[in-house]
């Protein structure tokens, strides 16, 4: 009875969303490509995190007392020449880092448990690397009581003169617009599902991936397959789509959101882009098999869109990944792979994605 009901649901939900912004996009044509992976190295770091800063790639953790974040020479064959960060409260410490960005010769860590953005340079220096803090910007918003974290995290910039954030307390909106020094000009973004939720449940149920790229922000929620894209024009935030790439399986009780056992597929792991295409790597399989322990939460697939929200492609990988950032200088695509321990690896892109 329940997995009849939630199959007429979803029926229902293609049916509504048929004509609106929600609509789903279907692409002509979807190439696929099957990609060999290169192994460089195991990485024995925490949930990494994986970023390119010109030449050199960035893996960092917060889960790493020592070293927060580590260098690795791309075009030297991955050698680590570098490391910055730690966890504690002193010069060059964090208490809960995450790496947002990376922006020509910085990159910044929020600091998630004191509503901070450190903004770091870096400089090759003596044939290595100076990373030095440049400015610390503190977040305005003040947690209220009983809430456990900020209400803003992920700062990250988008264009010249702005930063955009993730509204953790759901309110019905996904995003804030901030200025030059983290004070909020408005909230933006719309939630995936049409029906009204607590607040508390939009911040965990429907929280996902938020990706800048130049002036677009492009946001895929973990567990709902719904991709959306904005643009910052002249200040502002203005949408340009939001579209479900399949069908989604859910259903709405006492304002909260369930997820078919037996229908509902994902997570999304990792989300990026370049001028031309964003990439989602993202779980075609069963999301209870996690919850349960049947799978591990790697994917062995990428889809690709391009920026008017069409797929245009998928790519297939040869080994799972968990993670991925994108070289656009070089064309190619970075993964925390796993072999059957972690392991940096890296992927060519098919040239009719870069060509």
């Amino acid at each position: 009875m329940i997995m009849k009901k939630f199959v007429v649901f979803s029926l229902l939900l293609l049916a509504m969303y048929g004509c609106g912004s929600f609509e789903k996009k279907e692409a002509p044509e979807v190439k696929r490509y099957e990609l060999k992976y290169k192994y460089y190295k195991e990485l024995i770091i925490r949930y990494p995190l994986l970023s390119v800063m010109g030449d050199y790639l960035i893996v960092s953790s917060s889960m790493e007392r020592d070293t927060l974040c580590h260098f690795y020479a791309i075009d030297r064959n991955m050698e680590e020449v570098a490391s910055y960060g730690r966890l504690g409260q002193g010069p060059g410490e964090f208490i809960q880092p995450v790496l947002t960005y990376t922006d020509g010769d910085e990159f910044a860590m929020n600091d998630l448990n004191h509503n901070v953005l450190a903004i770091i340079g870096v400089t090759e220096k003596d044939g290595g690397l100076d990373i030095r803090e440049r400015i610390r910007l503190k977040g305005e918003y003040k947690p209220k009581k009983g809430e456990l974290v900020p209400r803003d995290i992920m700062y990250t910039k988008i264009g010249d003169s702005h930063f955009v954030s993730k509204l953790e307390a759901g309110e019905g909106r996904f995003f804030n617009l901030l200025d030059s020094a983290l004070v909020p000009i408005y909230s933006f973004g719309e939630s995936p599902i049409k029906e009204e939720i607590d607040s508390y449940v939009s911040g965990n149920r429907l929280q996902g991936e938020m990706h800048v790229y130049k002036n677009k922000v492009f946001f895929g929620t973990s567990d709902l397959p719904y991709l959306a894209s904005y643009t910052l024009r002249d200040g502002k935030m203005e949408k340009d789509w939001s579209l479900y790439y399949d069908t989604p399986h859910y259903a709405v009780s006492n304002g909260d959101v369930k997820f078919s056992r037996e229908s509902s597929k994902g997570p999304l792991f990792s989300l990026q882009a370049d001028d031309n295409y964003i990439y989602l790597l993202y779980r075609d399989g069963l999301l209870w098999d996690i919850e349960a322990g049947k799978s591990g939460r790697y994917s062995d697939e990428i889809l690709v869109f391009n920026h008017q929200g069409e797929k245009v492609a998928c790519l297939k990988l040869d080994c799972n990944l968990s993670e991925i950032a994108l070289d656009r200088k070089r064309h190619k695509l970075y993964g925390q792979a796993l072999m059957p321990d972690d392991a940096l690896v890296e992927f060519d892109l098919p040239k009719e994605l870069w060509k």
